[in-house]
């Protein structure tokens, strides 16, 4: 996978100055948080290193893991430390022969909208932790069926999946809980689409990688 970088030009040339595993703390949120960027170059921006089975399919692993609201994270927090909006790159690579590689720079809207999920959503987990209310959004009964279709209160179970997501994170469930919307609910996605999560079962909760928000 190295040389399938190393061989791939813009690649090398992104990652061809900077720091790794660059280590940011600061206030967002109004909460205590830590970032771990995979690669950070002062001049160029963050770079999130990702790898892929398919990358012709790799944006749509993108949307579906969450990459976006992962790296607009770490801008977020890196900007309260350092006043600046930095560029986001992301290079992935594929785990099998022959190592396709690919450079992506995010687009500063993309970046923006997920910046406002996440802030809606940290400012859910925070009133969870305040009031020590943690809805599910799952309290009726579901239809489960072969058919796929977008089903019906979707929109609200897709407001209260965030907070049962919160819930998982505080008890350490180091699995989380991905909320997941099929294509056809575009309304989720575009207004209540949950931070792509996991906890790490040490009193933090993080989106992805080495990114943390206390819970403290």
């Amino acid at each position: 996978m190295a040389e399938g970088v190393r061989a791939h030009g813009l690649a090398r040339d992104v990652l061809s100055e900077g720091t790794a595993e660059g280590v940011v703390r600061a206030e967002y949120c109004e909460l205590p948080c830590q970032i771990g960027m995979d690669w950070f170059d002062p001049h160029r921006g963050i770079v999130d290193l990702k790898t892929c089975d398919d990358l012709d399919w790799f944006e749509a692993d993108a949307r579906r893991y969450g990459y976006v609201h992962q790296v607009a994270f770490y801008q977020a927090v890196l900007a309260k430390a350092i006043a600046l909006l930095m560029p986001v790159y992301f290079v992935a690579v594929e785990k099998k022969e022959p190592y396709r590689c690919g450079v992506w720079k995010v687009h500063e809207d993309a970046l923006a909208q997920a910046r406002r999920e996440n802030e809606a959503t940290i400012e859910r987990l925070r009133r969870c932790m305040a009031t020590d209310t943690w809805p599910s959004g799952h309290k009726n009964t579901l239809r489960f069926s072969r058919r796929i279709e977008p089903a019906t209160g979707a929109v609200e179970r897709a407001a209260g999946a965030r907070s049962d997501l919160a819930v998982s994170l505080l008890r350490g469930d180091v699995q989380g809980r991905q909320a997941q919307y099929e294509c056809e609910e575009a309304d989720i996605a575009q207004s209540g689409r949950p931070v792509a999560v996991v906890g790490r079962g040490d009193g933090r909760v993080g989106c992805g990688g080495s990114t943390s928000v206390s819970a403290r």
